[in-house]
């Protein structure tokens, strides 16, 4: 059967579906704009040409074909420029060599690369062109990773006569040009006619923005004509293994966790639009496979297993003992002269297996020791036993992961903590969550994908950063009882880890919120007051949970002894707000409810609130003068006595200032007045637990407080009078029988003060009898002092 028949059977894409193979990727996902490029193209090559593959209608293609049984893993080129020798040695050729049976894949990249980078200078080696690619593959063919003696990176040392050695078998025969152009004509079917013809197709496109994030969060793994905005960011080239309705199947060299586990679809109109060129190869020179990579290798398999445990520190192990059921020399000359090495494949934290080549020691006939590599913690490392070239068997072991610290920090803004978790393999954990010690408490912590939303998961979560870092979030509260709490988490698939130790390390302690202060004692029972408590890990406390704050009766007879919930306005580790709604007067006790439980009673007055009815007072007159002074006010509820008026913790204040009260009855009490300005209003508000009264105002009036002399001779004389406000009209009114006339005589002082404090007289005379000094100011108050009396009696 043709290669061409047998491709045409297993073709599996449905017409029409972007490509999507099944997500397995786990880790950290690394930034792609990191990775290199590096196809070269000539400018001759923008020159408009026509596809050279001989063509057919486009109805004469099958609706879909796909190629990637035989692909050969998604690679990682890392940062350096060597997308072109990815694609040709590694991916292309170790399809055809899956495809052929001829064996020796994976290949060595930098076997190629190291050889046709454009400019040393560069870090990147400054990428290739595709035909110096396909010409040294023609040429020198390519060499197995396990005979190459350099690495997937390093570029700046060309082949040995080994490494030529070992490529040589692996030559292509030659390759063709699909299309050489933007503009060329029939790239769509020149591309389906080789796809279709069992034949993987290399493309060189440009890349744009979008191809770095094809298969990441909301973009999904097709890249479309309409996406190709902004700047050209370099030459790419990658392999085709299959195409659909949709669009071109492609493989590219950035590790598993790009695009859909390293896939993605170029759509129709992309390929007609943007790629610039495409070329396929027409197998190897010969495929018969080469001793030492397929089955009929003469060097027998043998059974190789670790001495001792097969987990391993992810710090690597200096002096790791494999035993085997073959026979390794009988003495350490023979070891050496069999050639052994140990290439060991693990896989890094961004998902891309690499390779590594250690050379083992001899310790007898049946047992090697070898140093084993620093690895990722969680993966596995497989080692394979070469013995002169010849893979002879291999084992593999597992890297440990490990938590070797944690810092948490509190947030004093909503009482949540962050920790940092380090150690080794954390970007191959799950199931995250935190457990009550010793209890039956446990909250999930979900896995989100970036650090912001972490910091919105008020539940608490967890951000895999990468491999040696987490952030941990916590909540605030817990559903369970106070004390120790432990985080947890389980390993993926395949993976282990070390057990946590000591096995406190990730504990923390949860203490339930306590009030210490609040800010009044009292609350109307129509509601309205504002409350402010003070205390500790108050941030438990949830604000949308109802029930989470109350008042709860202290007496059985207080609203039938059932709780009152009230209306948080702000929560704070240290503070929470709250109004006190509309309940019957009583003594509460404030109660926060959290998964921890609630707070139980202090004893103290300290979580008290006394919900009371103020009731209105009288005052026993409408002024008072300025300078102060003593009114009676009249209620309701201020005690049998004064230990009992104290005890109800009954104050006053007219305006801002403190008023002194003395309890007279249940019904009466002095107010001590302060000093105002005449004319002006005092609202004396009473307050029982805080909770102010119905206001009474008086009125600061302008008042005669002494007088030099109260009796003068019918002749009159000097009189000095002091007070407050004094000012205006002065004028003699006559206010008893006997007084010798009966209308206002008018009064000029002598002196008067311009704050109003004094004012001298000559007072007239008059016939005997009582009389009052008037004056105009501010709501004048009358005084005893503003009373003389005329009188000639001795």
């Amino acid at each position: 059967m043709s290669l061409g028949a047998a491709m045409l059977a297993p073709a599996a894409s449905a017409a029409g579906a972007a490509f999507q193979p099944a997500a397995t990727t786990t880790g950290t996902r690394p930034d792609f704009r990191d990775k290199g490029t590096g196809l070269k193209t000539p400018l001759e090559l923008t020159v408009p040409n026509r596809a050279s593959i001989p063509l057919r209608s486009a109805s004469s293609y099958p609706a879909s074909v796909d190629l990637k049984q035989w692909a050969v893993p998604v690679g990682d080129q890392g940062s350096v420029d060597s997308c072109v020798a990815w694609t040709i040695g590694y991916a292309m050729a170790g399809w055809y060599a899956n495809r052929t049976a001829k064996g020796g894949q994976p290949f060595a990249p930098m076997y190629m690369y190291s050889q046709i980078y454009v400019d040393g200078s560069k870090s990147g080696g400054g990428g290739a062109y595709f035909s110096d690619g396909y010409n040294k593959l023609v040429s020198q063919g390519i060499a197995p990773k396990s005979r190459y003696s350099g690495d997937d990176t390093t570029f700046r040392i060309t082949p040995s006569t080994a490494d030529r050695a070992a490529a040589a078998p692996y030559a292509a025969n030659s390759y063709q040009t699909l299309f050489q152009s933007t503009n060329a004509l029939g790239k769509t079917n020149a591309i389906k006619a080789a796809l279709s013809s069992e034949k993987p197709v290399a493309l060189g496109i440009p890349v744009f923005n979008e191809f770095y994030y094809l298969g990441y969060g909301g973009h999904d793994a097709v890249m479309t004509a309409a996406e190709a905005t902004g700047a050209d960011l370099g030459g790419h080239a990658i392999m085709a293994v299959g195409y659909n309705a949709t669009g071109v199947q492609i493989q590219n060299s950035w590790g598993t966790w790009w695009g859909s586990d390293g896939y993605a679809t170029l759509s129709w109109d992309f390929i007609e639009a943007k790629a610039r060129e495409a070329y396929t190869l027409d197998a190897f020179a010969d495929n018969t496979p080469v001793p030492g990579d397929d089955s009929d290798d003469p060097v027998a398999p043998s059974t190789f297993s670790v001495v001792g445990s097969t987990q391993q520190p992810a710090t690597g192990n200096a002096k790791l003992e494999l035993s085997t059921t073959g026979n390794l020399g009988a003495n350490a000359t023979e070891f050496r002269g069999a050639k052994y090495t140990a290439l060991i494949t693990s896989t890094g934290t961004t998902g891309v297996s690499t390779t590594r080549k250690v050379s083992p020691t001899y310790v007898s006939s049946t047992r090697l020791r070898l140093a084993l590599p620093a690895g990722t913690g969680g993966t596995d490392a497989t080692i394979q036993i070469v013995k002169n070239g010849v893979p002879a068997g291999s084992v593999t072991t597992s890297y440990l992961g490990k938590v070797t610290s944690v810092a948490w920090k509190p947030d004093p803004r909503n009482g949540t903590r962050t920790g940092t978790v380090s150690g080794t393999g954390l970007s191959r954990t799950q199931a995250w969550k935190l457990s009550s010690v010793g209890g039956n408490g446990q909250i999930n912590l979900p896995t989100v994908m970036s650090q912001d939303a972490l910091a919105s998961a008020a539940g608490g979560g967890v951000f895999l950063e990468k491999d040696s870092r987490a952030f941990v979030k916590l909540p605030a509260d817990v559903p369970g009882n106070p004390g120790s709490w432990r985080v947890s988490f389980a390993a993926s698939s395949g993976a282990a880890f070390s057990p946590v130790s000591p096995a406190t390390k990730l504990d923390v302690t949860y203490v339930a919120p306590k009030i210490t202060r609040l800010s009044v004692s009292g609350a109307s029972t129509a509601g309205g007051t504002s409350v402010t408590l003070t205390g500790t890990n108050l941030a438990a406390v949830d604000p949308d949970e109802a029930g989470s704050v109350l008042l709860r009766p202290t007496d059985s007879s207080t609203n039938g002894g059932q709780d009152v919930n009230v209306t948080t306005t702000s929560v704070k580790p240290l503070l929470i707000e709250f109004t006190v709604p509309a309940l019957p007067a009583g003594q509460y006790r404030v109660v926060l409810r959290t998964g921890m439980g609630e707070t139980g009673d202090s004893g103290r007055a300290t979580d008290k609130i006394e919900a009371v009815t103020p009731a209105p007072s009288t005052s026993d007159t409408a002024a008072v003068v300025a300078s102060g002074g003593k009114v009676v006010l009249t209620g309701t509820g201020f005690g049998s006595s004064a230990k009992e008026f104290s005890a109800r913790r009954i104050t006053a204040k007219a305006g801002k200032k403190s008023v002194t009260l003395k309890w007279f009855s249940d019904t009466t009490v002095q107010a001590a007045i302060p000093s105002g300005t005449p004319g002006q209003q005092a609202d004396v508000i009473l307050y029982r637990q805080g909770v102010p009264a119905p206001a009474v105002s008086i009125t600061y009036g302008a008042a005669i407080t002494g007088i030099s002399k109260a009796v003068l001779p019918t002749s009159g004389g000097a009189v000095r009078l002091t007070g407050v406000g004094l000012s205006g009209t002065w004028t003699l009114h006559p206010v008893a029988e006997g007084a010798g006339t009966s209308r206002d005589v008018s009064l000029t002082p002598l002196q008067i003060d311009p704050q109003g404090t004094w004012a001298t007289f000559a007072m007239p005379a008059a016939t005997e009898g009582i009389y009052e000094v008037r004056f105009t100011g501010a709501s004048r108050v009358f005084t005893s002092k503003s009373v003389i009396s005329y009188s000639d009696v001795a």
